[in-house]
């Protein structure tokens, strides 16, 4: 009788004793398939993540990495506190994720890319009415904006800055629509890069979508289908989705959006958006060849919130020479980066938070390439790189309200609770996260009220407020 049950037992249990002797796997180890090109993959790893941290807001900073190849994973790695559960922060690469959607109105009948604007937003000045909705998708509304972040040599007239943490944090369409016209610009027929735009285009969005709130309307038109679960938008007070930055999506995720441009908008047999708006995204515009601003720096090719690698635009050289005609690349501040090239079948994202410019995008294509194909990189981008000539270089100068401190103040205070509460890193990650060159201020959070403070000399102060799990954090 003792025998037989010993050799239940055995039979039961056995198994569950054998995988409880297993070591624990290391933490976030890379995820490899059986590849030839293991050397390229191996050098790859090394790019990304040899000297990550070399000093405070030094060195590469890669948080996360992802390289596919016809739907496989090659390549998957995290660091710096990042796991595959965790969202992290898009900036610009938002503008593509946000984009999207309209193409999902038009192939639904909702709304057309040539409507004006004022089809949809209301008490509109009438000279505005001349903007349409693909004028917004091509950054070519004309309207005045300086693009200038935390380094901008005069915070005063950032456009950006005082959006987002300035005088139109708390309504930032209604802040877009106060601007004027750029000197001698027209609306399709001036491009210059602008995040007021892309706040727009989310402000006809939530009108397209009858004022629901957006995230739901993504949820089930755009993400739910595609199979991404692991994201967030915030908003403002007013409730337009910060359609330029304030998206956070895991590395997992974000892959699954691009496989939108691997098929011309059909995933999985299902068509998600029509192919006629994936070419679109995929046009050069007109606009950005005949009138471009504030653009003479840049080797980046613009579509339709989109970046090209196109090789027959005037005064450019291809942007990433490595790579076929058909790459397309969405970028984000401080190095987010989504590289798609459907002729290769080659998908690739990497997430990080490069402060000191080590990070190119231009040899991060060229690595991809190298490691998903083994294909040497031809030729060096750094031996190609040229600079686009300028047609006009400066908007008409305006001054916004905030200085420097109550601007570095709001950011900081907002970027600790998202970090904290949205892409739920610890304190020292979000303390590292959160600081500026700029501004130094003494942070602190109440888990209670999930608020967050930045403060300097204990006189000047602003607070973040978390908003609950389908909102995230805003700026007080």
């Amino acid at each position: 009788m003792r025998k037989k049950f010993l050799v239940a037992t055995v039979i039961l249990f056995g198994p569950m004793l054998i995988l409880a002797a297993r070591p624990a796997p290391r933490a976030n180890p890379p995820k490899t398939m059986p590849a030839a090109n293991e050397a390229g993959l191996k050098s790859f790893d090394g790019y990304l993540f040899d000297q990550n941290e070399t000093g405070k807001r030094k060195g590469k900073r890669t948080d996360a990495a992802l390289l596919m190849r016809d739907g496989q994973v090659l390549y998957e790695k995290y660091a710096r506190g990042y796991d595959p559960s965790k969202k992290h922060i898009m900036w610009s690469t938002s503008k593509t994720a946000m984009a999207l959607l309209l193409g999902v109105a038009e192939k639904d009948h909702l709304a057309r890319r040539d409507q004006s604007i004022c089809d949809f937003l209301k008490n509109v000045r009438k000279e505005l009415c001349r903007i349409r909705i693909q004028d917004l998708l091509q950054w070519s509304s004309g309207l005045r904006w300086r693009e200038e972040y935390e380094n901008a040599s005069t915070p005063r007239v950032s456009s950006v800055l005082a959006m987002l943490y300035g005088e139109g944090r708390g309504d930032m369409a209604q802040f877009v629509l106060g601007h004027e016209f750029d000197q001698g610009a027209s609306p399709g027929q001036t491009w210059r890069y602008s995040s007021g735009d892309s706040i727009l285009l989310a402000a006809v969005l939530g009108q397209i979508y009858h004022g629901q709130d957006l995230r739901e309307v993504f949820r089930e038109k755009l993400y739910g289908p595609l199979g991404m679960n692991n994201w967030l938008w915030e908003a403002d007070a007013a409730g337009t989705i910060s359609g330029s930055y304030y998206f956070f999506v895991s590395a997992q995720d974000l892959a699954r959006l691009g496989r939108i441009f691997m098929n011309d908008g059909v995933v999985d047999g299902k068509k998600i958006v029509d192919r006629d708006f994936i070419d679109f995204m995929r046009t050069v515009p007109e606009s950005f060849i005949k009138d471009r601003r504030d653009h003479g720096l840049s080797r980046h090719v613009s579509g339709a919130h989109l970046w090209l690698n196109k090789s027959d635009v005037p005064g450019f050289a291809k942007p990433w020479p490595s790579a076929p005609d058909d790459t397309v690349v969405t970028m984000g501040h401080w190095g987010q980066f989504l590289v798609v090239i459907p002729s290769l079948k080659v998908e690739a994202v990497r997430l990080g938070d490069n402060r000191d410019h080590s990070f190119l995008v231009d040899e991060f294509v060229a690595r991809v390439i190298e490691a998903a194909t083994g294909a040497a990189p031809l030729p060096s981008p750094k031996s190609a790189e040229t600079k686009a000539k300028a047609l006009a270089t400066t908007a008409d100068e305006h001054l916004y309200k905030d200085g420097i401190i109550s601007l570095g103040l709001r950011f900081t205070a907002r970027a600790y609770c998202s970090c904290l509460f949205v892409a739920k890193n610890n304190e020292a990650t979000c303390r590292d996260y959160a600081s500026l060159e700029q501004v130094s201020p003494r942070l602190s959070v109440d888990y209670e009220r999930k608020q967050t403070k930045s403060s300097l000399f204990f006189i000047f102060a602003e607070t973040a407020e978390y908003m609950g799990a389908g909102k995230g954090c805003v700026a007080k």
